[in-house]
C-alpha cells in the first residue's frame, strides 16, 4: 500500500516525501483512496503491458516483444488443431464458433482463419493453424499471452504474431 502511494506520486511528478506526508496532505480519505486507485490501475495495465511483450511509450512507439517478433493484428495459434478434426464438416464448423467464442474475450475479433485440407487429402500450407485477426494489435497481444502455453484437445498451442501481409495475401505457410 505504502508503495502505490509512492509510485503515485512518482508517476505523476508530484513531491512526497514519504507515505506519512501523503496522508497529512490535506486529502480527503475519499480523494487519497482515489489516489490509490489509480496508481493500481497504472500498476495493473504496466503489468499487463509487460507481460505480452507490448509497452506504449511516450514518444518510443511500441515496443517489440519477445524473440524479436514484431507486434501485429494477426495471431497464429499451431498445435491447436488436427488435420482429422477439420476434415468433418461439422466438427470444423464447432470448432470455428468454439474459437470466435473463446477469442473474441480478449478484443474485437474481425476474423478467424482455419485452413482446411483437400478433399482429396492434399495438405495444404497452414493446415493445422488457426489464424486470428484482431481490430487492433492490444487485442491481439492479450489473446497471444492468454492462448500460448494453453492445452487445447491434450496440446499445448503456441500463439505467435503473424506477418499481415501474408495473411492479406492468404499465404499461410510462414
Amino acid at each position: 500500500m505504502h508503495l502505490l502511494i509512492l509510485y503515485y506520486h512518482v508517476l505523476h511528478l508530484k513531491p512526497c516525501a514519504n507515505v506519512m506526508e501523503f496522508y497529512s496532505s490535506g486529502q480527503s480519505k475519499s480523494e487519497q483512496d482515489n489516489i490509490l486507485a489509480q496508481a493500481q490501475q497504472h500498476i495493473a495495465i504496466q503489468k499487463m503491458a509487460l507481460q505480452t511483450g507490448v509497452m506504449n511509450l511516450p514518444g518510443g512507439g511500441i515496443a517489440p516483444s519477445a524473440f524479436g517478433e514484431s507486434p501485429a493484428k494477426v495471431l497464429c495459434l499451431t498445435e491447436a488443431i488436427t488435420a482429422d478434426v477439420l476434415a468433418d464438416d461439422e466438427e470444423y464448423e464447432e470448432v470455428l464458433e468454439d474459437m470466435r467464442e473463446e477469442c473474441s474475450k480478449y478484443g474485437t475479433l474481425v476474423n478467424v482463419v482455419i485452413p482446411r485440407p483437400d478433399p482429396n487429402g492434399e495438405q495444404f500450407p497452414g493446415v493445422g493453424k488457426v489464424f486470428l485477426e484482431y481490430y487492433d494489435i492490444a487485442g491481439c497481444a492479450t489473446a497471444k499471452t492468454a492462448l500460448n502455453g494453453r492445452k487445447f484437445g491434450g496440446n499445448l498451442v503456441k500463439a505467435y504474431y503473424y506477418p499481415e501481409d501474408k495473411y492479406f495475401n492468404r499465404d499461410y505457410s510462414a
